[in-house]
């Protein structure tokens, strides 16, 4: 992996997707190939490729699964890359863990930078109400003795 790695780093793009595919037929259950290959594309400035390459991948799993996850997460990078914040902002939205400190705050400087200061307060909002009704449902657990 490090050597495909470094190769994508060199832009040596040819011997890279040689590599990528290698590693996909040693490592078949991977995501780790699908998000080089991603990434070589975008360094190719092949955007368009590699958006539907992420989108595809995510597609073939489970919402919430950890590959979903991942290439989930890459698609928002890239469209932050491309200044494409709503686009970013939807994929965010879009994920499993939507409501987890770290991707609300992602999605609130987003919106923040875009200026759309209402939006920041819809967030905070539905975050709270979710993180609220976990709190209440844990709270009508009794423990056992």
């Amino acid at each position: 992996m490090n050597n495909t790695l470094l190769l994508l780093f060199q832009k040596k793009f040819d011997e890279c997707k040689e590599a990528v595919n290698a590693l996909a037929a040693q490592f078949p259950e991977s995501d780790v190939p699908a998000l080089i290959n991603a990434a070589m594309l975008y360094r190719e400035k092949k955007i368009e490729d590699a958006i539907k390459k992420l989108q595809e991948y995510s597609a073939r799993f489970p919402t919430g699964s950890d590959k979903a996850l991942r290439a989930q997460l890459s698609l928002a990078q890239l469209y932050l890359a491309q200044s494409a914040p709503q686009d970013a902002i939807a994929v965010l939205k879009g994920t499993s863990i939507r409501h987890e400190p770290a991707i609300v705050a992602a999605i609130v400087s987003i919106y923040q930078k875009t200026a759309q200061v209402d939006e920041c307060v819809k967030v905070f909002d539905e975050s709270t109400s979710h993180w609220e009704k976990i709190a209440a449902s844990d709270a009508t657990k009794k423990p056992k003795l």
